[in-house]
C-alpha cells in the first residue's frame, strides 16, 4: 500500500511540472496522494518490527527506552509502597488491639490494688494477704498489719520470710518474750516443719545453737537450718571452730545449688543471704 501509494504520488508530480494546462485539476488529486502515502508511512512506522518491544518512539528517540524502564521500576516501587503500607496498617491496629489489652489488665489491676496506698482490696491469696502486712507495717498502721500477718499464717505452706517479718514486727510490738509466747501459742502444734524452726528463732544463743543441731540432725535438707547455724557459729567461731568448717560448707552447697531459694516468697530477700555465704567462703578454710 506504501509502495503504490508513493508510484502515484510521484506519476502525479511528474503531471503538474510537465502539464502546465492541468495543473489546477491536478494539484488537489496530488495533494491527496501525498498525503496518503505519508499517513501509510507513518503507520507502518508504529506497526515496527513485530520482534521489538520498546515501541515506536523508542526506537526514534535515543535514551527513551531507560527513561521508559526507569518508569516501570517506578511503578513497581509505587506498588510495593502501597503494599508496605497496607501492612503496616495492618501491624499498626495490632498494636492498638494489644495496648488496649494491656490497659484492660492494667485498669483490673488497679482496681484489685485500689487507692489505698498499695493496699489490695479483698486479698485472694497468702502472698496477698502477706503483701498487705508489709504495706500496712510500712505505712505504720500496725493493727491491720497484725491482722494480715495473722490472716497469712492461717493459710498452708508457709514461707521464711513472713515469719521473720512477723517476728521483727511482734518484738517491736510485744518485746522478745511476748512474741516468744505468740508463736508458741501459734505454732507449737504445727505440722509445718517451717513452723517448728521459726519458733527455734526466737531463742536466746545458746539454746538456739542446740535447736539447731538437732534440727539439722532430724532434717537434714532443710537448708535455712544449716545458715542459721553457720551465722551462730560465725558470730561465736572461736567457741565453735572444729564445727564450723562442717556447716559453712553444707550452707554455701545449698545455696549454689538454689535449694534455698525456694523458702523465701520475696527473692530479694536472698541478696543479704548471698553476703553472708560470702563470708563463709572466705572464713571456712582457717577451720578444720
Amino acid at each position: 500500500m506504501l509502495i503504490i501509494g508513493t508510484i502515484i504520488s510521484a506519476i502525479l508530480a511528474i503531471a503538474f511540472f510537465a502539464l502546465k494546462h492541468l495543473r489546477i485539476k491536478i494539484l488537489p488529486v496530488l495533494l491527496f496522494s501525498i498525503l496518503t502515502a505519508f499517513t501509510s508511512g507513518v503507520l507502518f512506522g508504529l506497526q515496527g518490527n513485530e520482534n521489538n518491544n520498546r515501541g515506536f518512539l523508542a526506537n526514534v528517540i535515543p535514551g527513551l527506552e531507560s527513561v521508559q524502564n526507569s518508569l516501570g521500576i517506578i511503578s513497581k516501587d509505587v506498588s510495593d509502597i502501597k503494599e508496605t503500607t497496607s501492612a503496616i496498617k495492618e501491624d499498626t491496629q495490632s498494636i492498638k488491639t494489644t495496648t488496649q489489652s494491656i490497659d484492660n489488665k492494667m485498669d483490673v489491676m488497679i482496681d484489685k490494688v485500689g487507692k489505698q496506698g498499695g493496699i489490695i482490696v479483698d486479698p485472694q491469696t497468702p502472698e496477698e494477704n502477706y503483701h498487705n502486712a508489709r504495706v500496712y507495717e510500712i505505712n505504720g498502721d500496725y493493727g491491720n498489719a497484725r491482722r494480715s500477718y495473722l490472716q497469712y499464717f492461717k493459710s498452708e505452706g508457709h514461707k521464711l520470710d513472713p515469719h521473720l517479718r512477723f517476728q521483727a514486727f511482734l518484738k517491736i510490738e510485744e518485746g522478745l518474750e511476748g512474741a516468744k509466747e505468740i508463736y508458741e501459742d501459734m505454732f507449737s502444734n504445727s505440722k509445718e516443719v517451717i513452723d517448728r524452726y521459726a519458733i527455734i528463732l526466737l531463742m536466746n544463743k545458746y539454746e538456739k545453737i542446740a535447736a539447731l543441731e538437732s534440727f539439722t540432725k532430724e532434717y537434714p535438707d532443710f537448708a535455712p537450718a544449716w545458715y542459721e547455724l553457720g551465722i551462730m557459729y560465725f558470730k561465736n567461731m572461736m567457741q565453735y571452730k572444729d564445727r564450723s568448717k562442717s556447716v559453712f560448707e553444707k550452707s554455701i552447697e545449698f545455696y549454689n545449688s538454689g535449694k534455698m531459694s525456694k523458702y523465701y516468697i520475696d527473692k530479694s530477700e536472698l541478696v543479704e543471704v548471698g553476703m553472708i555465704i560470702e563470708d563463709f567462703e572466705r572464713v571456712k578454710d582457717y577451720f578444720g
